[in-house]
């Protein structure tokens, strides 16, 4: 088998579009004046999603450790916009809720998180768009 260069690497260059699609996504969140990072988004996001979720959820969830998910909790708190309630049968854990400046920023951030999507769809045709996720869904379950 022939050795490949980085940029022939599928892992690399899948790393390497994560990157710059956080720079982008960190560059037009600032732009449009919103203080959240993509990491704090994917929380919130996921919160708005359920009724009810916990903190070991949210983890599994964004694929994030759940130190991680704790200091983003704590930001994600203190701003205002999710509120933790303890679990009645684990006083360790909590349930995770939306607050109103919560869901509110939920519905200023979406049409932002949408065109940031676009963004980097654009020219990329439906047809390849559903070939990318099948072949990403096989990499993942390779890996499981």
């Amino acid at each position: 088998m022939k050795d490949l260069t980085l940029d022939e690497v599928f892992i690399y260059l899948i790393e390497r579009t994560e990157k710059q699609t956080k720079r982008y996504a960190n560059a037009a969140l600032k732009n449009a004046g919103v203080e959240i990072t993509p990491e704090q988004w994917a929380i919130l996001k996921r919160i708005s999603e359920r009724a009810v979720i916990n903190q070991r959820e949210i983890s599994d969830l964004t694929f994030k450790d759940p130190a991680s998910v704790t200091r983003a909790l704590d930001v994600l708190e203190e701003k205002g916009w999710v509120k933790r309630m303890e679990m009645e049968n684990d006083r360790r854990a909590y349930n995770l809720f939306l607050t109103e400046a919560g869901e509110a920023m939920v519905a200023k951030i979406t049409p932002l998180a949408q065109a940031i999507r676009a963004q980097g769809l654009k020219n990329v045709s439906a047809e390849e768009l559903a070939q990318l996720k099948a072949v990403l869904h096989k990499i993942y379950e390779n890996y499981s």
